[in-house]
């Protein structure tokens, strides 16, 4: 039987998972699971009693991505060189997904922050929110909630002590009306989220977003991203042409509609996720959640004070299409009457 020889920790973030050192007479057959599918079977050869097990991480976060999991229990086996059936568990670890690189103890990240890398977001009135956490204690903490409201032109503050009706799944979900209706109050402004130690801070204005993205941020979770900003449509067109009989003829066409986007100025946390955003590998816009492709962006920085960054980018729809919408014509009767060939 074989030795694994590399120290796991029993929790980690997906981008530092070492690879992995087995003792081996000649070869060793190793199977990696991933919360119960096996993702790899593969058979390596010893040199000086050593064999290696390279790029899991890779592996592992490729299967998370690929099945939108931030959290994955990975089991690595040997598997019988007679019995491909019979597998002795060689070791099994935890794994929260993670495309940067985090110097921070998982776990006392997780006790600290939500799954975000912003701490004060702006909302859109009309959204729903879903704010994610991890416990590694799996205690029994207690969502508060703190939350601001006009009332007679004074901005007030109205606290819910226990707001975990809104918890699901390691998840807050809420919208505008349901924290207004739990604080019971009219006219929210802000909303502040205290889960132990993590705190959100939510805050709402008057002008209504320009543009609602909502992306897989680095966590490998659905994030929320309004805009005001301006954007400008523009139609790309890419044609050859060919010789046939002394005649130019178009040969191919191909024409995609682009759309070119510069932010207001931003927060130092909308920085943050508008880069997460233009990596992502999945970028929905929102209300329809159309899938788009972020082709080209661009982060401009000023060294004056007072002036804050902003973002210019460029996105397409993923099918490459123009999306027209026709608008509807209401129904005035004229065609509402069965034919009659008998026309006079």
């Amino acid at each position: 039987m074989a030795t694994l020889l590399t120290n796991i920790p029993s929790i980690m973030w997906s981008g530092d998972i070492p690879d992995l050192e087995f003792t081996a007479n000649d070869h060793i057959n190793v199977a990696v699971d991933v919360d119960g599918t096996e993702i790899l079977r593969v058979m390596l050869f010893a040199h000086n009693s050593l064999a290696e097990l390279v790029e899991l991480a890779e592996l592992v976060e490729q299967d998370m991505v690929d099945r939108e999991e931030f959290f994955s229990e990975v089991t690595i086996s040997e598997v019988d060189d007679d019995d491909p059936t019979d597998l002795t568990q060689l070791c099994q670890f935890q794994v929260i997904y993670c495309s940067y690189s985090m110097s921070n103890d998982v776990e006392d990240f997780c006790r600290q922050n939500f799954l975000s890398t912003a701490h004060a977001k702006r909302l859109d009135r009309n959204a729903v929110e879903q704010l994610f956490f991890f416990d590694p204690d799996n205690g029994n903490e207690t969502l508060r909630m703190q939350v601001g409201y006009m009332d007679d032109g004074i901005m007030r503050v109205a606290t819910v002590s226990n707001a975990s009706s809104l918890i699901s799944s390691d998840c807050v979900e809420f919208d505008v009306d349901a924290v207004a209706e739990l604080a019971d109050v009219d006219d929210v402004r802000t909303v502040t989220f205290s889960l132990g130690a993590r705190q959100m801070f939510y805050y709402f204005i008057d002008i209504p977003a320009d543009v609602v993205f909502c992306f897989t941020n680095c966590f490998n979770l659905p994030e929320m991203l309004p805009l005001n900003c301006v954007t400008e449509r523009k139609q790309v067109g890419d044609r050859s042409v060919a010789q046939v009989r002394r005649r130019a003829v178009i040969a191919h066409m191909d024409h995609k509609v682009e759309f070119d986007v510069i932010t207001s100025p931003l927060t130092s946390d909308d920085v943050s996720l508008v880069e997460q955003m233009c990596e992502s590998p999945k970028v929905l816009l929102q209300p329809d959640n159309d899938e788009i492709v972020i082709s080209s962006r661009t982060c401009e920085f000023s060294d004056e004070r007072g002036e804050m960054p902003s973002a210019k980018f460029t996105w397409r729809h993923r099918d490459g299409r123009k999306h027209a919408n026709v608008p509807h014509v209401e129904d005035d009767g004229i065609f509402s009457d069965e034919y009659d060939s008998n026309f006079d």
